[in-house]
């Protein structure tokens, strides 16, 4: 330790470090810190100066009660959290008589200084005001404050740095867009949901814009426009059956300005409408003593046959058919019908003919023992 001045310098360890102690006013603030030597031996004023005599390594340090004439501050990194346009600095600061600041910015778009990625150090210019801040559009801003001064004990204060910048509009993005049956089976015959999966970088509120079209054709025709929800029922039974494929356009029109508003386009994959059962095509019966064969061609225009019933004379009891090759898995099948045990007299059979998009077709056959 040392007095001088009013003021107690006190040396610790394990680094060199010395703290200025004012008892009067009851202040202590570091004084000074040396990166290389470890430990601080000696302190000796004199003549209005200090000398410090540091080991491993050796030094012997001159401290004198002048500033430097010019000094750098190089603040953190500011992250935007996404791109942004800079706009200005602004310093709370007091710059007296006889000492300049200035100030120089760079951009990036990576958390490190050191990527080549990172622009230049802008020009230095000198703070009169609030400062533009000329470096190009990225995520991350650093800026460095020059101090200059022409007297030994003058020098500019800076309290505090107010950093602006604005991100620029991006268009929403559209991930996917998915066309699928509501899950309500018999409640909404026909209806389709149309739900898209949506995002915006900025967080506006998106409107979605849905057109239709079938496949055959070039022209798009307007479902609906100007939805908030990312998703709608489509009652298809307004259409014909065919195969189609469904546009979304998502706009963030509610939070921009008709200049800098972006929008989303997304299509589909073609998809299904059917909304008609299969048809019976062909038949042919043959009844012999207490039999009846029925041979049947079941066809549907989009949609693979699922099953095929029958039940004989009004009865509740309906009972399974079976593909002549075993397996429904086409939109057309060849389909036996085996009655035995039938009594004599006139029998009504009743087909109930069902396609993969659950659509249903009845019909009947006569049949005469």
């Amino acid at each position: 330790m040392a007095a001088a001045g009013g003021e107690l310098f006190v040396a610790v360890g394990p680094k060199a470090k010395v703290y200025s102690v004012k008892p009067a006013k009851e202040i202590s603030e570091m004084f000074f810190e040396d990166k290389q030597s470890s430990q601080v031996t000696s302190i000796e004023p004199a003549a209005g100066k200090l000398y410090l005599g540091l080991a491993n390594p050796a030094k012997l340090v001159l401290c004198e009660k002048a500033l430097a004439k010019k000094g750098t501050y190089q603040s953190s990194l500011i992250d935007a959290s996404r791109p942004a346009q800079w706009g200005k600095i602004q310093l709370n600061a007091d710059i007296t008589a006889g000492t300049k600041l200035l100030v120089s910015t760079r951009t990036g778009n990576v958390g490190d200084v050191n990527d080549g990625s990172f622009s230049h150090w802008t020009q230095p210019v000198e703070v009169k005001g609030a400062v533009d801040i000329n470096s190009p559009t990225g995520r991350f801003c650093q800026y460095k404050l020059i101090f200059e001064a022409n007297e030994p004990l003058a020098t500019a204060i800076v309290r505090a740095a107010a950093v602006s910048f604005t991100v620029p509009n991006l268009a929403p993005k559209i991930e996917s867009v998915t066309i699928e049956k509501t899950d309500e089976k018999g409640k909404k015959p026909g209806v389709m949901n149309i739900t898209c999966k949506a995002s915006d970088d900025n967080e506006d509120t998106l409107i979605y814009d849905i057109d239709f079209r079938r496949l055959d054709r070039t022209g798009w025709i307007k479902l609906t426009e100007n939805i908030e929800e990312d998703n709608y029922q489509w009652d298809t039974r307004t259409v014909e059956d065919g195969r189609y494929e469904v546009r979304v356009r998502a706009s963030d029109i509610r939070d921009n300005s008709p200049a800098t508003v972006k929008t989303a386009v997304r299509i589909s994959d073609p998809f299904v409408i059917d909304n008609t059962g299969p048809q019976l095509l062909a038949h042919s019966e043959q009844a012999e003593k207490a039999e009846v064969v029925i041979s049947m061609i079941v066809s549907d225009q989009f949609s693979a046959i699922k099953k095929v019933d029958y039940t004989i004379d009004s009865n509740e009891n309906w009972k399974g058919a079976i593909a002549d090759d075993l397996v429904f898995d086409t939109t057309t099948e060849n389909v036996t019908i085996r009655i035995e045990g039938l009594k004599k007299g006139d029998h009504v059979i009743a087909v109930r003919m069902t396609d993969a998009a659950e659509n249903v077709t009845y019909t009947t056959l006569d049949a005469k023992i």
